[in-house]
């Protein structure tokens, strides 16, 4: 038996534009699982691929490890893995493109959403993916871009991001994750025994509210160095057994906003490095 999750992403787009007063970015997607021949039944499991589903608001040209190939919506299969998705937003308004890492799991979907906005710090969306566990209980694991995001599970509150729950009753549940100054996101997902759900959320930040950041009184930078696989992952705690948020190129510089107490760990704003990769000069 193959299972394969299904990703379903209901289309909000027309409720959202007759309803401007309501900032609450609602993204309802609903993860189906069915056994069966599925991406070529058995077939597909064998050859170790996976599914990837892109969508965007609004439409956007899809490259999937530097080669164009389509638009969204934009589905089909790899081999598992990691690829390099990038979208180019259509439209008249200038956007600010989207490029990430994206794992592959053999078997199942991944589905990356995402809404544009004239920045990164404008725009929000979500990367889901599934990886398959050595027992039969049911997990999901919530990350938050930014960090610290409150999540909530069918209306309670869980904690805040990055968090993980295990022995989740399998089927249908709402996540929502909100942070004071960022408009909300809520999604719906189904989860499955013997597989952990990893949802990956980006939120933007409120347009309509005012946003301060305190600053250290003397800014540091921080150099990228390099490294021997030419990147440096980006951590969401400072641990390296935390979640890969995304990656950092030799000699690319960020401002430090935080540096763990052992001092093998900064932070900027992206999430957690190594410093063992970096080095720090005031500014």
């Amino acid at each position: 038996m193959i299972i394969e999750g299904e990703c379903v992403v209901k289309g909000l787009g027309i409720l959202l534009h007759l309803l401007p007063m309501k900032r609450v970015v609602v993204v309802s997607i609903i993860l189906i699982f069915v056994a069966g021949l599925v991406f070529g039944g058995i077939g597909f499991f064998l050859s170790r691929r996976g599914g990837i589903l892109v969508e965007s608001v609004p439409t956007a040209m899809v490259s999937i490890n530097g080669e164009q190939v389509g638009r969204t919506p934009y589905e089909a299969s790899y081999p598992s893995g990691e690829v390099v998705v990038k979208l180019v937003p259509e439209g008249s308004e200038p956007m600010e493109p989207y490029e990430a890492y994206v794992k592959v799991v053999a078997g199942v979907k991944t589905v990356v959403r995402r809404d544009f906005g004239e920045t990164e710090g404008r725009s929000g969306g979500e990367e889901i993916f599934f990886e398959r566990r050595a027992d039969r209980v049911a997990g999901i694991t919530v990350v938050s871009i930014p960090q610290a995001a409150r999540v909530m599970i069918d209306g309670n509150y869980i904690g805040t991001a990055t968090l993980s729950v295990d022995n989740l009753e399998a089927g249908q549940h709402t996540v929502r994750a909100d942070l004071d100054g960022y408009e909300p996101r809520e999604f719906v997902v189904r989860s499955v025994s013997g597989y952990t759900l990893t949802v990956v959320t980006k939120l933007a930040l409120n347009p309509h509210e005012e946003i301060v950041f305190e600053e250290p009184e003397e800014k540091i930078s921080i150099t990228i160095e390099d490294t021997p696989v030419g990147y440096l992952r980006v951590r969401s705690e400072a641990d390296v057994r935390s979640e890969e948020v995304g990656r950092v190129e030799p000699g690319e510089q960020y401002l430090l906003l935080e540096e763990s107490e052992d001092g093998d760990w900064y932070r900027i704003d992206l999430g957690w490095i190594s410093s063992e990769f970096a080095s720090k000069s005031a500014d």
